[in-house]
């Protein structure tokens, strides 16, 4: 009888033995979900944050392509209203200067546009 009691006791203390085991080894993985999942979470939270911002850099460029084409079909339209061959016939130093300052203006705001030091001032001012 009591060798039935010490293999019930010992098989209690193998399953209780198991079971504990069992318990520490989902308690760690629990921990490392846990943790997955606040990293996701981050993620998540940054990636939105970050398309956020695309939009509103990506509406912020299409309305300054907007004003660009604005500015472009201005400039077509004043160049269609204009005959230059006549008028460069008519009077050639007059328009050799207008076209020259406007390239000459045109220039510098490309200059200033891309110089990161954002003065006017050309890179080569010997010509």
């Amino acid at each position: 009888m009591n060798q039935i009691f010490i293999g019930i006791i010992l098989a209690l203390a193998l399953g209780g033995y198991y079971l504990y085991s069992e318990n520490v080894t989902l308690k760690d993985n629990n921990a490392k979900l846990v943790a997955s999942v606040d990293t996701l979470n981050e993620t998540i939270n940054y990636m939105k944050a970050d398309a956020e911002r695309q939009i509103q850099t990506n509406n912020n460029l299409q309305a300054s392509l907007n004003a660009a084409e604005l500015e472009k079909s201005r400039y077509l339209g004043i160049l269609s209203r204009h005959n230059f061959e006549r008028l460069a016939i008519a009077r050639p130093g007059l328009m050799e200067n207008r076209f020259n300052d406007g390239t000459k203006e045109l220039f510098l705001g490309i200059e200033y546009e891309t110089n990161k030091s954002g003065t006017s001032e050309p890179a080569d001012s010997s010509n």
